[in-house]
C-alpha cells in the first residue's frame, strides 16, 4: 500500500462515521435498507407513481454491489474509505471489481443490449438516467402508462 493510500485510510478511520461499522454490520444494514427501498418502490408502482418507481431502480442494485464489494473484494483497511463515499468510490468502478471478483466477469450491467425496438443500451446507463430523473425516464413513464391504457395527459 502506498504511503498516500495509507494516510488516506488513516484519515477515514479517524472519523467516527467511517469506522463504526464492520463488514458484517454493513451487510446486515445493506439487507435492511434494500428491503425498505424495494417495499417502497413496490408501493410506488402499486399507487401509479411510475416516475418515483423508476428513479429508485439503481438504489438496491448499488447497495447490493457495495455489500459484495465490502464482503468479497476490498481489503479490510480500505472499508473506511468505501464508507466515506469520497472519490474514487463510484458505483461503476465498484461494480467492475465486483463483476470480476464475484461474478467471474459474467455480469451484464455494462454489457451492450438491444431494446425491443432495436436500440442499443446498457443497464448501467438506464439506471443512471433513471436515478438522475432524466427526460429519458419521463419518456419511459409515458410508455408505461400508455401500455396500461392511461392517457399521459391525464397523469
Amino acid at each position: 500500500m502506498s504511503d498516500e493510500k495509507a494516510a488516506l485510510g488513516q484519515q477515514h478511520r479517524s472519523r467516527p462515521s467511517s469506522s463504526v461499522l464492520g463488514p458484517g454490520q454493513l451487510s446486515r444494514m445493506d439487507e435492511r435498507c434494500i428491503a425498505e427501498i424495494i417495499n417502497s418502490v413496490v408501493d410506488d408502482l402499486n399507487d401509479g407513481r411510475y416516475f418515483a418507481y423508476l428513479t429508485r431502480w439503481r438504489q438496491p442494485e448499488e447497495l447490493y454491489c457495495r455489500a459484495l464489494y465490502v464482503l468479497f473484494v476490498v481489503a479490510a483497511d480500505e472499508i473506511p474509505h468505501v464508507i466515506s463515499c469520497e472519490a474514487p468510490n463510484n458505483f461503476s468502478d465498484l461494480w467492475k471489481k465486483v463483476n470480476s471478483a464475484v461474478f467471474g466477469g459474467n455480469g451484464t450491467l455494462m454489457q451492450p443490449l438491444r431494446s425491443l425496438n432495436g436500440e442499443e443500451f446498457t443497464v448501467i446507463n438506464t439506471l443512471n438516467q433513471n436515478a438522475h430523473g432524466s427526460y429519458a425516464t419521463m419518456l419511459t413513464v409515458i410508455s408505461l402508462v400508455q401500455l396500461n391504457g392511461v392517457d399521459p395527459a391525464q397523469m
